[in-house]
């Protein structure tokens, strides 16, 4: 189901919860505008990357679930008890080393993720920001953080009342939603949770990829993933999925033919460099185009009119964060979420909308967030802050030393003073 129609369907009481959560004093009264505005919240990358990362299990295993499910949904009536037999396979696989057992990689990552849980439990944003540049560092995998959860160590974190825990906190921000008795991850955020947890596609999507390798692709991915060679073609398949490998770790390990050769049995164009050819043949099993033909093109969308030239729109984007970019390539269901800034910064200039259309994806907050590091004012409607950050970058002068950081008319005396 949308988002959307699932805020819709919310009891005034829920309704009212999540308006508490989410929403600052003075935000839209209305049902209507209350709902409109919790969906662009809901939607947000930086709510979902912020609020999964600091989940405990079984979070990963609900999810997991949800995310393999048709339509995203599953029965209310025994996930309960689904969760739990999957959680307590990954806390057995865990703790007798078959699973995360690879490296005294994790282990030095382990530690510093106990570390930064028994200080307060909650993973503050500098405690989840360095965390990441340690996994960059160290080689550990998206998925690896979560699972490392599950190690006994951690144990006395969660284990008690952990489902109904877990569960009442993914409700209450806004994440899962009941609804006629079935448990709903909303279609929207499905990508989003998916880059979190660090899946790059569906299970059904991965399998259908892997059918297409020889047993020798096996062996050479095994062995770049530092795991075990041997056995049949089917063992090597199954240890691939059981430790959450995903594809383009798996096609990085062929070599630039094979993966043409693969590209050519699925009926993906060939062309390109290695990373091309890579990309490409992900985004071909994300999208499931090898077992459908893709969906006609829509009609062209009329491009909007822009106030800013090319230089003064991509320095208004650059000037926001990575996750802001994200948010706003989700809001018009951008197939592409994941890249460099530069490259967010181009899908964004290559778009038909125009600025203001683009920043509408980011909620209140953010864009106080952007006006205060720019120096602006940040009273004022939504619309109000918007034209205020678009116009700052009319003045934006490349010359100027500080012109990325703080756009502001560099003759000006001092800048416009920033409102509370």
């Amino acid at each position: 189901m949308r988002l959307a129609a699932l805020i819709s369907e919310l009891a005034d009481d829920q309704l009212e919860r999540l308006e508490a959560e989410h929403l600052r004093e003075g935000e839209p009264a209305s049902r209507e505008a209350l709902c409109a505005t919790l969906e662009t919240v809901l939607r947000s990358y930086s709510f979902v990357k912020r609020f999964v990362g600091d989940r405990l299990p079984p979070t990963f295993t609900i999810l997991e679930i949800l995310l393999d499910s048709p339509d995203y949904s599953v029965a209310a009536s025994g996930f309960r008890e689904l969760v739990e037999e999957r959680t307590r396979s990954i806390v057995d696989r865990v703790t007798s080393g078959d699973l995360i057992g690879r490296d005294s990689s994790l282990r030095i990552y382990r530690r510093v993720l106990f570390e930064a849980r028994r200080n307060d439990l909650v993973l503050d944003s500098s405690e989840t920001a360095l965390l990441g540049v340690l996994r960059q560092e160290l080689g550990v995998r998206t998925a690896e953080h979560f699972l490392l959860e599950h190690h006994p160590e951690f144990h006395h974190f969660w284990s008690t009342h952990a489902f109904l825990d877990q569960m009442n906190a993914l409700r209450s921000c806004g994440l899962i939603f009941g609804h006629e008795g079935r448990i709903f991850l909303a279609e929207e955020t499905v990508p989003l949770v998916r880059r979190v947890l660090g899946f790059e596609m569906a299970l059904d999507c991965r399998r259908r990829l892997y059918e297409q390798l020889t047993g020798a692709d096996f062996v050479e991915a095994l062995a770049a993933c530092s795991l075990k060679t041997s056995g049949s073609r089917e063992e090597r398949l199954a240890r691939l999925e059981q430790n959450y490998i995903q594809p383009s770790e798996v096609l990085r390990s062929l070599s630039l033919q094979r993966l043409r050769d693969v590209c050519r049995d699925s009926k993906a164009s060939v062309s390109g460099t290695k990373e091309d050819v890579l990309d490409r043949l992900v985004d071909h099993f994300l999208c499931s185009l090898d077992i459908k033909a893709p969906s006609p093109p829509p009609p062209p969308v009329v491009p909007e009119a822009r106030i800013l030239d090319e230089m003064r729109f991509k320095a208004l984007f650059n000037s926001l964060k990575g996750d802001d970019l994200t948010d706003i390539l989700a809001g018009f269901d951008s197939s592409r979420l994941t890249g460099s800034k530069e490259t967010k910064v181009g899908l964004l200039a290559a778009s038909p909308f125009s600025e203001a259309t683009l920043l509408e994806n980011l909620t209140n907050k953010k864009l106080e967030e952007v006006l205060e590091r720019a120096r602006l004012r940040t009273v004022g409607s939504k619309g109000a802050r918007i034209a205020r950050l678009i116009d700052s970058f009319l003045k934006y002068d490349p010359a100027s030393p500080v012109a990325a950081e703080f756009p502001v008319d560099p003759t000006a005396a001092f800048p416009e003073p920033v409102s509370q």
